[in-house]
Parts: C-alpha cells; structure tokens; sequence
C-alpha cells in the first residue's frame, strides 16, 4: 500500500509447491472481481483473474528492481494470516552509512582498537534488503555492554554465554563476543541456508590455534527451546536445526566458528535441494587454476541450461551449487556431477585429478563429486572460516572470475558486510528450486537401482 493506494510489487513464482497451489486455489476462487485492485494494473502475457486484495503472503527477495521498482528474486515462504492488506507498505530504504553508524559502533567493548569503517562492516543492514529480525540492533547494542557469564535477550529467548572475551582469532584479536556479534549482525542473510537443514558444527574451544572437534548432536546442555531433528542413520544422532537467531547466537556462543548444513533439509533428507561442484587445489595448482575450471563449470551448466552460483570457500577454493527440485535423491545427484565432472576432466586432464591421495593427484585440481552424500557438508554461505582473519565463504557473481583480484578469502567479517550492502546477497537464487536434475545416463542408471 502506497499513499492508500494498492501498487504492484511484482510476481513470486518460486518456493511454492503443487500443495499450496491447491490450498490458494481454493482461497482465490471466492474472491475474484471483474477489475484490478491494482493502480495502475500490472501488465501480463498471460490470462489474469483479478481477485479482492484480502490475503497476505510473506517473500524473501534480493531487493528492488531500480526501474520498475519491482522484488528483485522472489521466493513464496508463506502465508500471513496474521496481517491485513494495510499492513502492507513498501519501507523506505536506509542510506547503508546511517544504518552503520547506528549499529557498528556497540560491536566492540571499550578498550578495544577499531575503526568504525571496520566496526561497520559486520552490522550494516544493506539498502534494499531483507529486514532483519526485530530488536536485533538494540540486543547487539546490550551484548557489547555484558559481562562475560552474563545472559542475553535476543528475540524472546534467553542465551546464556561464556568466556566472551576468548581470543578464537588470537593474531586478529577476534573475541568470541566478536563472532557472535558477527553471526547476529549478518542473521537474515545466513539464516535461510540453515533453516530446516541438519548442522554439522565444528567447534574450536580454544580457537583457531587450538584442538577443534565436530559435534553432530545437540548436547545435553543445549536449551529445549533449540529445534533438533534425530536421524536414524548408521548412527543415530540428534541434529540442532538452526531456525532461528537466538539459535545462531548459541551456536556461536558455544564457539562453533563455522556452520555446516546438509544440502537436503530434514523432511526430506534423501533428497538435496542443490547439486555442489567443490573445487579444490593442491599445490603447485592455484587459485588461477580453480578459475579456470569453474569457467569450464559454468560452460557446462549452460549447455544443459542450468544456472549455478558459485560461492568462494572461504580458505583456498571455489564452490558451485547448481539448484534443483526435490526428488533426485543423493546417489543420482552424484552420479550427474561425476559424470559433469569426468567430462571437464578429458578437456583439462592437466589440471583434473581423480585421485582420493593428495600424494598422488600431482598439484592437479579435485572435481570432489563426493560432497554430495548426505550427512556431507560444506560451510554455509556466510559462513566464517576457522583461518587467520576470519575469512568468510562469500558468494560471487560469474563475471568476478575475471577479476585478478579475487581469492577465495577476500572477504572476511569485518567486509562481507559491506560487500553485501554494495551486491546483495548472490546467493539468494540457490533457494528457487525450479530446476530439474538433467536426465543423463549415469543418474538414470541409478535411480533404477
């Protein structure tokens, strides 16, 4: 609603499955007009039934088209029926300099060197993008001013914390108070790769210099208002579903520096929402060497007509994740990228190794088609990563290949802030899983086994 007057913010045609279509069929029918609610009405190539502006649906979107001023990306999560149409109003964006300045400066206790384009890198709420949950801004604000055992209220649940002031990046001086203002700071962008998807969390104790271990059940220890799933696999475990920023927080609390979901989400967990290509060098091949297999990626994803995104890791490589519908279940995702994989191999055998040893793969690069089996992760996007300066796995465009100076660590905590208020989040598009796995002779082998 803008001025009083209804205005078209474009279509969501993604995330909605046949169920929910049946659902607002139903819905939609006993609201039909004969004119558009709309001003001035939205124009389709396509037949259109008007129907009564009474039902509220939620998106997630990548921000608003320039021109039309349109949802750039949109994706269906759901129905709102807790809202009405006049709760509707298009926000007005917040200049990225004002909304660092009004949140980057709580992130470090007194005492503690650091610039506020430095401070404002990590929290910046990036124009035209989601809003983040309510109240994160001022919980970030409390979090600087707690004791290191103090509680925390963030988003309605209590978080108990400890040892804020540990060094878990001791030569950057990165706090466990800084993570967790990190991880908070960054929430509506992370949270949906993490939603409904078991965590594997690597947990670091006593930082990156010290012994880190994983964890794949939820502790004993962990607060009951904390989602879990249990899996009943060679063994069973009880997975922490991180659904929520309270969650994150916790999870960070408990000094998990990087977060690694599975590609399926637990009501399906046989069926991956994405196929991952993990590109990986060993020395002597470099990092120009991954670039240059994941063009060879790229070409092959437009030869099926197939879109990727492609997301640094954060430490020495690339991966690609290619959305797909669910269905396929892991063994036949696999099999299509080996078979992917195998063929951009014949062309570059000199830079391809097949081989499991590092010994034996003669500083050649891995294709690791084996990331795709369940309970097999990858750091999330946005994810930090357990190295020096706290690196952060960061989405990219296709174009910035061409860029000499990309690494897979360019961007760390203190900038992929910035970087997303400048881009956006690139990664948005892996959730629309309108995509179907190509039919091939490998993936048709295995489903028929």
């Amino acid at each position: 609603v803008d001025g009083g007057v209804l205005r078209s913010c474009g279509r969501a045609g993604s995330g909605i499955d046949d169920a929910t279509l049946r659902h607002l069929k139903v819905q939609l029918t006993s609201r039909t007009r004969a004119t558009s609610p709309i001003s001035p009405a939205p124009k389709t190539d396509q037949a259109r039934t008007w129907v009564e502006p009474e039902l509220v649906c939620e998106v997630r979107h990548a921000g608003w088209t320039s021109t039309s001023g349109h949802l750039r990306h949109p994706t269906f999560i759901g129905m709102r029926p807790d809202l009405s149409p006049s709760d509707c109003t298009r926000e007005d964006a917040v200049p990225v300099a004002s909304a660092m300045h009004r949140v980057a400066a709580p992130h470090r206790r007194a005492g503690k060197a650091q610039t506020a384009e430095t401070a404002a890198a990590v929290t910046a709420t990036p124009e035209s993008t989601p809003t983040s949950t309510p109240g994160v801004a001022d919980a970030l604000a409390t979090l600087a001013t707690l004791k290191p055992t103090d509680s925390w209220n963030l988003d309605g649940r209590v978080v108990k914390l400890t040892n804020l002031d540990k060094l878990l990046f001791p030569r950057d001086g990165i706090t466990k108070r800084d993570m967790i203002a990190y991880y908070v700071g960054i929430e509506q962008f992370i949270l949906p790769y993490l939603r409904n998807r078991p965590l594997s969390m690597q947990v670091f104790p006593d930082g990156v210099d010290g012994k880190s271990f994983w964890r794949k059940d939820k502790p004993s220890h962990a607060p009951e208002w904390i989602q879990s799933w249990v899996y009943h696999g060679e063994k069973t475990k009880t997975y922490i579903l991180v659904n929520d920023v309270a969650t994150l927080a916790w999870v960070a609390n408990a000094a998990v520096i990087d977060l690694h979901p599975w590609h399926s989400r637990f009501d399906q967990p046989e069926q991956p929402d994405w196929a991952v290509f993990d590109l990986d060098p060993f020395e002597p091949a470099t990092f120009a060497d991954v670039v240059v297999v994941a063009k060879l990626v790229k070409a092959a994803l437009d030869h099926y007509g197939l879109r990727g995104i492609p997301k640094t890791s954060g430490q020495t490589g690339l991966q690609i994740y290619v959305p797909i519908s669910r269905g396929p279940d892991y063994r036949m995702v696999r099999g299509w990228v080996e078979e992917v994989g195998r063929a951009i191999g014949r062309t570059v055998p000199d830079l391809i190794s097949w081989d499991w040893a590092v010994s034996r793969r003669g500083g050649r690069i891995r294709i690791d088609y084996t990331q795709n089996i369940i309970n097999k992760t990858l750091a999330a996007a946005y994810s930090l990563r357990p190295a020096d300066g706290g690196p952060v796995s960061t989405p990219i465009a296709w174009e910035e290949l061409d860029d000499p100076g990309l690494r897979p660590d360019r961007w760390n905590w203190r900038t992929v802030g910035a970087r997303v208020a400048e881009v956006g989040d690139l990664f948005a598009s892996v959730l629309d899983q309108t995509q179907a796995l190509p039919v091939t002779e490998s993936n048709e082998l295995n489903k028929n086994r």
